[in-house]
């Protein structure tokens, strides 16, 4: 015969076959309400945090709290940035000669080959790598832009002292201080909007 479980309250304790357990109206309150209560009576609301679990990187919205132009913008202008750097360091590696030579630069001297691959090669390499990990990781997009603030801005110091100094460039080579002047320009306006968190 299974025994009868019998149920005496006696002043805030309960016994249930000849055990006492201790119980409180609160202790129920807070387990069907959700409702902690404190010792003077007061109500508590229990704060459930969920948390998002998520493998993907953070992305660059994820860091910004800029309009989504200008973050749309910034990673147009590091693709573009990191795509020239690449291909005219590339270009630049293989064929030094034949980049110069559409400069209208000529390479002279027993070292010229060797440290053309190495400034316009090796520099170029590295900046088009510097810009692009600032369009995968969000932590470098401000030195991307730092640094192609400070890189265009020593050529364009250059050009500009180069011009005041009495040199006289080609028409094709104006052209590519253009695009110079255009990628300063553009780095510091978007370095100026760039807001992390």
């Amino acid at each position: 015969m299974i025994p009868k479980a019998n149920a005496v309250t006696n002043g805030g304790a309960l016994i249930m076959g000849g055990a006492r357990r201790d119980w409180r109206i609160s202790d129920l309150l807070s387990g069907l309400l959700h409702i902690k209560w404190g010792v003077t009576g007061k109500i508590h609301p229990v704060r459930t945090e969920i948390r998002r679990r998520t493998s993907r990187r953070p992305a660059l919205s994820d860091h910004c709290v800029c309009s989504s132009s200008p973050r749309m913008m910034i990673r147009i202008y590091l693709f573009l940035m990191a795509a020239s750097f690449l291909a005219f360091g590339i270009w630049s590696l293989l064929d030094p000669t034949g980049m110069a030579a559409s400069l209208g630069v000529t390479i002279g001297g027993e070292n010229g080959v060797y440290e053309a691959r190495g400034i316009y090669g090796g520099v170029s390499l590295g900046a088009g790598l510097l810009a692009l990990s600032g369009l995968i990781r969000p932590r470098m997009v401000r030195p991307a832009l730092w640094f192609i603030t400070t890189y265009m801005g020593g050529y364009m110091f250059a050009r500009i002292a180069g011009l005041i100094a009495g040199d006289v460039p080609s028409s094709r080579f104006l052209t590519f201080v253009g695009f110079e002047m255009g990628c300063l320009v553009i780095a510091i306006v978007l370095l100026t909007a760039y807001r992390p968190k």
